[in-house]
């Protein structure tokens, strides 16, 4: 009966340890599992905020393409202007040509 005693104390010190053991395994555990919600959370800002600088800056692209699209169109007419202008000059000087040679 006494070494059925002293077994089942030792059974009882061996289960205790193994408890405490497993207690602070799930402590660290659980130490890692908030340090990675964390870092998830860490994560997801940054996504966001990475979103958000990508679509200002889309916009800004956008923004500039209207503006050369515009300055585009602006040479596009002054070229068509002058062009317009150089033809009638030519125009006048062929005239001018004419009169003074006849």
């Amino acid at each position: 009966m006494k070494s059925q005693l002293i077994q089942a104390a030792e059974v009882c010190k061996d289960l205790r340890e193994e408890l405490s053991m497993t207690k602070d395994e799930c402590m660290q555990l659980q130490g890692t599992k908030t340090e990675m919600k964390q870092a998830l959370r860490d994560k997801d800002k940054l996504i966001v905020d990475l979103k958000k600088d990508m679509a200002r800056r889309d916009k800004h692209i956008d923004h500039l393409q209207n503006e050369v699209q515009l300055q585009i169109q602006e040479i596009e007419t002054a070229t068509r202007s002058l062009k317009m202008q150089i033809s009638d000059l030519h125009d006048r000087l062929k005239v001018k040509s004419r009169y003074f040679h006849l």
